[in-house]
């Protein structure tokens, strides 16, 4: 995958805008094509058609997996960009985010006739935390298609003049979001984030979202749950909720043996703030675990992050959990750690496998954990 990142950042990249693709509209669907799909024609292309609308179809419904069969039987007809940007964003909606990331290098690289790949690939080096290459790799391309709509909307998301993917970037092929299952009202608006804990059944949230009225949490596959109130911790700032679906998944959160000392690792992971309340990815960041603040309990944190309420958990290298990022008093970052959640009787896992002191794992396997304990709190509006 090194080699085709370094092939992407040298600029190999060429060729017409991806298609735009409306909502429950098929008129545009397979404009973006490689030279392979050039050779098709007739029942190939009508065929080829049917079946990334299927697949588009799956993935709107939830079902990745038969997302991924339509996209795959789509790609043995013609190695397009598009088939294959689908393939990408099922494993996206699966939470195989390594998957995803390898398939779209190979991708971009391999279709220099579209940028379509290479806006899906930035998104996705943006979202994990590798935002110097992402960065690099915008700048070649805009060399190249200035004039590109998405390129320019990316531009403005990298820059942090955009908090989330706008209109542009939430087009197929190259849509840098999974889709909501099930779909929210039109009022909803996401607030902040929390953290999934207790096998799927609660998720822990920042104390200052519950006056906005919340009312759903959703991950980063696109999967929501109503919830409710359980209880309030006053002393550490957080609202433990009860999820009416449980959004389980095969790897729960293991939790740090102890308190991450300052100077140590720390992979942060948020939700940005937003009118509209769109399934999305969380963003992950690397930074540091800082001095403990006057209280002695807390930990300020040194990590880049959205703006925005926090709530997001935060993962020592191990990819355990160290804790849960809020605002502190004076607004600055701060960890509440694993043990002041143990001391006030959160269950945070439940899970007593073993994990190795020194056994790191690399960013992209810390944000597959991510995708799925990183919610979206989300309130129904006015």
């Amino acid at each position: 995958m090194r080699r085709l990142a370094a092939l992407l950042a040298a600029g190999c990249l060429g060729g017409l805008p991806g298609p735009v693709w409306a909502h429950g509209t098929a008129a545009t669907v397979g404009q973006t094509t490689g030279a392979a799909s050039a050779r098709t024609g007739g029942d190939s292309d009508d065929r080829r058609l049917r079946l990334l609308l299927a697949g588009e179809r799956a993935l709107r419904q939830g079902d990745p997996a038969a997302a991924l069969a339509r996209f795959e039987e789509a790609a043995s007809i013609s190695h397009a960009v598009d088939t294959e940007l689908g393939i990408v964003r099922s494993h996206m909606q699966a939470g195989e985010y390594r998957r995803a990331l390898a398939f779209c290098a190979h991708s971009a690289g391999a279709h220099p006739e579209s940028p379509a790949g290479a806006v899906l690939y930035i998104g996705l080096l943006h979202a994990g935390a590798q935002v110097d290459p992402a960065r690099r790799l915008l700048g070649q391309s805009l060399e190249r298609f200035p004039d590109d709509p998405q390129l320019r909307a990316l531009r403005r998301l990298l820059s942090g003049d955009a908090a989330q993917p706008g209109p542009e970037l939430l087009r197929p092929p190259a849509r840098l979001a999974p889709y909501g299952v099930p779909s929210l009202p039109a009022s909803a608006r996401v607030v902040g984030s929390a953290t999934l804990i207790n096998a799927g059944r609660h998720a822990l949230m920042p104390l200052d979202l519950l006056p906005a009225g919340v009312r759903w949490v959703r991950n980063g596959l696109g999967q929501s749950s109503a919830v409710t109130l359980e209880r309030r911790f006053p002393a550490i700032g957080l609202a433990l909720v009860r999820l009416h679906a449980p959004l389980v998944f095969a790897s729960p959160l293991v939790e740090a043996p102890r308190d991450a000392f300052p100077g140590s690792p720390a992979f942060a992971t948020e939700y940005a703030s937003a009118r509209e309340a769109g399934a999305a990815w969380p963003v992950l960041r690397i930074g540091f675990i800082g001095a403990a603040n006057p209280s002695g309990d807390r930990r300020d944190l040194d990590v880049s992050m959205p703006q925005g309420p926090r709530g997001g958990p935060i993962f020592d290298a191990s990819g355990r959990l160290a804790g849960i990022a809020i605002r502190g008093p004076s607004r600055r970052d701060q960890l509440i750690p694993v043990r002041l959640l143990r001391e006030a009787g959160v269950v945070i896992s439940g899970d007593s496998r073993p994990v190795a002191q020194d056994a790191r794992l690399a960013a992209d396997e810390i944000y597959e954990t991510a995708m799925r304990s990183t919610l979206q709190v989300i309130t129904a509006g006015r």
